[in-house]
């Protein structure tokens, strides 16, 4: 009797160990990430860049690493100014003629949900001039922090298919192989709980 109640005892040793083992690697799998709120243009908002300073958006966004689930935020006056989502050809040539979306009251917030490349315009202006004088901004939600998932055109909110899913980030253990790592702990466990 007393043989058997210590067999048991050590099963349940081993069963609590494993389970906190189980839990340790979950919780090493799982990416934390967080979205995050850009205001674009931060204090100064969306709107024409002052000084003629085309570059302006384009210098805010190349230090940001996006991601899926980050808003932006395009704070501006209703009426003085727009945001448009566009195509890559659009953008480049400041085109207002069919926008995928627009944005016509402010502020107004864009949920950047799936992988690759975004393009903003503001339309307003004679002849885009807002857009022409640098009011656009084009950005890149990649699929890893070093390569970026290819698009010349923004995503559509009503894609029937998901995004592919992102990679593993470099040193972070895959679920795999986490799994891998308790299945073995544990059989090398029980293993040992038998001999002992």
């Amino acid at each position: 009797m007393m043989m058997r109640m210590m067999t048991m005892m050590r099963v349940f040793n081993i069963v609590n160990v494993v389970a906190a083992l189980m839990v340790v690697a979950v919780l090493l799998s799982i990416q934390r990430v967080e979205a995050t709120n850009y205001t674009v243009g931060e204090a100064a908002g969306w709107r024409i860049p002052p000084n003629g300073a085309a570059s302006t958006y384009s210098d805010w966004a190349s230090n940001i690493s996006f991601q899926i689930g980050d808003v932006f935020v395009f704070d501006f006056v209703t009426g003085s100014h727009d945001v448009a989502v566009v195509t890559q050809q659009d953008y480049d040539a400041c085109s207002t003629a069919a926008p995928v979306d627009l944005y016509s009251t402010g502020p107004t917030a864009y949920s950047l949900d799936v992988l690759g490349n975004y393009y903003f315009i503001c339309t307003k202006g004679s002849g885009a001039s807002h857009c022409l004088s640098g009011q656009k901004l084009a950005i890149t939600v990649p699929s890893s922090p070093i390569s970026p998932f290819p698009s010349t055109s923004p995503p559509t909110r009503a894609s029937a298919t998901p995004p592919p899913p992102p990679k593993d980030n470099e040193g972070s253990p895959s679920l795999a192989a986490n799994l891998s790592m308790i299945i073995f702990i544990s059989m090398t466990m029980s293993f040992l709980g038998l001999l002992s």
